[in-house]
């Protein structure tokens, strides 16, 4: 189990939380989707996003860098916001792309990405300053 994030800050906490459970075959790396290079491990059998979506700025060519990390017939599980009036983060909070998303037009930019049997459902919800946000989860198998 390979962790990624382009922000160093949070592998340290992940990191630390590695060491802490103690845990055996995870490690971390620096990595930004669509730059340079690949991670450690690529091509992989499965990527796993959980609220990072937003937080880049060309959706479709996020989803077709993931699409390029995975081998044919790997999967691809992603949960994000539903799309929202834009309160979920803080005015001050940087690097902040969207207010969640349109589960339809997210569909049709996975397919276009490469994906097949894309699927999206209900992924529960979040609270947050006495407001509740909805999650989606999209899995897809990459063609």
């Amino acid at each position: 189990l390979l962790l990624t994030d382009p922000s160093t800050g949070m592998l340290d906490v992940a990191a630390a939380k590695i060491a802490a459970r103690e845990l055996t075959g995870v490690s971390t790396a620096r990595f930004e989707l669509g730059g340079a290079g690949e991670p450690p491990g690529a091509p992989f059998d499965l990527a796993l996003s959980i609220l990072m979506l937003h937080h880049v700025e060309d959706t479709a060519a996020a989803l077709r860098a993931v699409r390029a990390l995975l081998v044919p017939g790997g999967r691809l599980a992603l949960a994000d916001l539903d799309t929202e009036d834009g309160s979920f983060h803080t005015a001050e909070a940087e690097g902040i792309h969207h207010h969640g998303f349109d589960r339809h037009l997210l569909e049709a930019l996975a397919e276009q990405a490469g994906f097949r049997e894309v699927a999206i459902g209900s992924a529960g919800s979040m609270e947050r300053d006495g407001r509740t946000y909805p999650l989606f989860l999209l899995t897809a198998v990459a063609r």
